[in-house]
């Protein structure tokens, strides 16, 4: 549990979390982010695990320190400004041993509007979750739990948490909390201008300030980088399309590559001017001059050398220059294949009983 020190909400929540704790064995973590010290004491009355942490406007670093200390075969987290008011749900979840065929759980978050807690909305909260996978917290506002998938699916669970989080005793509490939440949104989009989700909360962020303006901006934004993302997202795609035979013909380079250096500068018999072969009648004589041996080595060496850059680096295509490197590529391999169909050639082989 994150506790900044609400005393409002705060009791109540370590309250509603007796139940589960009498009824499943399980420990409480608590990470202080800022609480007074006359409350940190009267928290020590319900746990003696509480976790200091200086507030850095990051909240899953926050949650990842409680994460790290937490030793338990599954872990849920609640915050100080929300408590259970129904958990027979979750109990018998443990206690039945249905977590043993699961992953992740949810459970009801109801986001209450005003404090008398006449009207409100519900969510799902996937907030529970198996250790193993070990799982970790990403996002440094509006957080999500993070893990590879492990054995078993998600279950929907009917425990209620009344959150009242967005109820604010004054104007000035409700600024601060948008400012707030606001400031870490935008530094996350200067880092990734295409991270949609941050987007989307700082979008409804701007409308729980009646900010319509600021809001339809950022709405802008984002589709103007959900198309550039588009267009890379096409060219890489149209690239991929025709990788197959791109692949098949940097293999086939690379096999002939490797062919002429094997038999390339075989120099065999060179026939002088004016003389005949005596080679035996079972083998050929090849006319590989030394200038044409190193030719050969030259090119393959350019095939093999263009080709493994073609199947390693594949991505180059996606790019002007890398597109004119793979024609190269494909325009020297075929007249390179001409060449060393030239250069092998077998010469003529006049049998040793026709001399005179």
């Amino acid at each position: 549990m994150l506790s900044c020190g609400r005393p409002d909400t705060l009791w109540r929540c370590l309250d509603s979390l007796v139940p589960i704790r009498e009824a499943v064995p399980s420990e409480l973590i608590i990470v202080d982010t800022g609480c007074p010290v006359d409350i940190r004491e009267r928290m020590a009355e319900y746990t003696d695990i509480i976790i200091p942490f200086t507030w850095c406007d990051d909240f899953s670093a926050a949650r990842n320190a409680g994460l790290d200390a937490a030793c338990g075969e599954w872990f849920m987290y609640i915050d100080d400004d929300e408590y259970f008011s129904d958990v027979r749900d979750i109990v018998t979840f443990f206690t039945s041993g249905r977590y043993r065929d699961y992953h992740n759980a949810c459970y009801i978050q109801r986001n209450h509007h005003d404090a008398a807690g006449r009207t409100w909305r519900d969510a799902w909260a996937g907030r529970m979750i198996s250790m193993e996978p070990r799982p970790v917290f990403k996002g440094r506002i509006h957080e999500y739990l993070s893990s590879p998938a492990g054995d078993g699916g998600g279950i929907l669970l009917h425990s209620v948490a009344e959150h009242y989080g967005y109820v604010y005793e004054t104007p000035e509490a409700r600024q601060a909390h948008f400012l707030r939440n606001s400031t870490i949104l935008l530094h996350m989009l200067a880092e990734d201008p295409g991270d949609g989700r941050s987007r989307m909360q700082l979008i409804y962020e701007y409308l729980g300030m009646e900010d319509a303006t600021s809001a339809l901006s950022q709405c802008r934004e984002g589709l103007a980088a959900i198309e550039a993302r588009s267009e890379n997202d096409s060219v890489t795609a149209g690239f991929f399309r025709v990788t197959g035979p791109v692949w098949a013909l940097s293999l086939l380079m690379v096999l002939g590559g490797l062919a002429a250096l094997i038999f390339g500068g075989r120099r065999g018999r060179i026939s002088r001017p004016g003389s005949v072969s005596t080679a035996p009648r079972s083998h050929t004589a090849w006319r590989t001059p030394p200038w044409r041996a190193n030719t050969a080595r030259a090119i393959s060496l350019y095939m093999m050398t263009s080709a493994m850059m073609r199947l390693s680096y594949t991505s180059w295509a996606a790019e002007p220059w890398g597109t004119a490197s793979l024609w190269m590529t494909v325009t020297v391999s075929m007249s390179c294949a001409s060449r060393l169909t030239w250069i092998s050639s077998p010469k003529r082989v006049i049998p040793r009983s026709s001399l005179s």
